[in-house]
């Protein structure tokens, strides 16, 4: 068995112990809608064997009592914790794990609430056809790296005398200050058709942006 002196605030008594000790000190930033880094020190007291990973777990005000991230120990002391939800409050925990097993688990996190902001509004789209096929081009009014994280739901009205209807278009992931959107759509002969782009993050559908002039076959405008 393992002996070790542990001093703290000036006490010092001796422990003896398999499994390891409690991290101290864990942190939580790099926060946003769906995620979060965890990061926390190696215990000061290994046990008999050397720590060969770590067990963190979560909680929620709904969710008693604490749940595992991971079933097999994460070998570093910092990790991205991904697939939460915006608006959410957690708390999280570690403890060490070593060959005799799992150590005492850590005091919890500071609690930390994940963002719940929605995407702002895309500019109004520029859209180019032939007649039988769209490209519409947007931007969002700022360039920053949330956007590499947005999808976009194209609203397509179509619209005449008798006709009004709308259908949407959602796209894959998109990236960059300009986006850019192919759409093949049977146009109708004196249907007009105008377009909205809104945008799409974890915490919900964002505002449409103002919507297109409209375009129809005839003009191909």
């Amino acid at each position: 068995m393992n002996v070790a002196l542990i001093c703290d605030a000036g006490r010092c008594v001796i422990d003896e112990t398999d499994e390891p000790k409690p991290p101290r000190d864990i942190s939580v930033d790099d926060i946003d809608s769906n995620s979060c880094t965890v990061t926390y020190p190696p215990p000061l007291v290994e046990g008999q064997s050397p720590v060969i990973g770590y067990i963190l777990q979560f909680k929620t005000p709904d969710t008693q009592p604490w749940l595992s991230l991971n079933k097999r120990p994460i070998t570093g002391t910092s990790v991205r914790v991904g697939e939460l939800h915006p608006g959410i409050t957690y708390q999280f925990r570690v403890a060490a794990v070593n060959a005799h097993g799992v150590g005492k688990y850590s005091r919890s996190s500071t609690p930390v609430t994940t963002d719940d902001n929605k995407p702002i509004q895309p500019h109004c789209p520029v859209v180019r056809t032939d007649g039988t096929s769209v490209d519409l081009d947007w931007t969002m009014p700022r360039d920053d790296s949330e956007s590499a994280k947005f999808r976009y739901i194209i609203q397509i009205h179509c619209h005449s005398a008798d006709t009004d209807g709308r259908m949407f278009v959602v796209t894959e992931r998109k990236a960059g200050p300009v986006m850019r959107h192919s759409l093949s759509i049977e146009m109708k002969p004196e249907v007009s058709y105008d377009f909205a782009v809104a945008a799409v993050n974890e915490a919900g559908v964002g505002p449409y942006s103002v919507t297109s002039q409209p375009t129809n076959v005839l003009s191909g405008k």
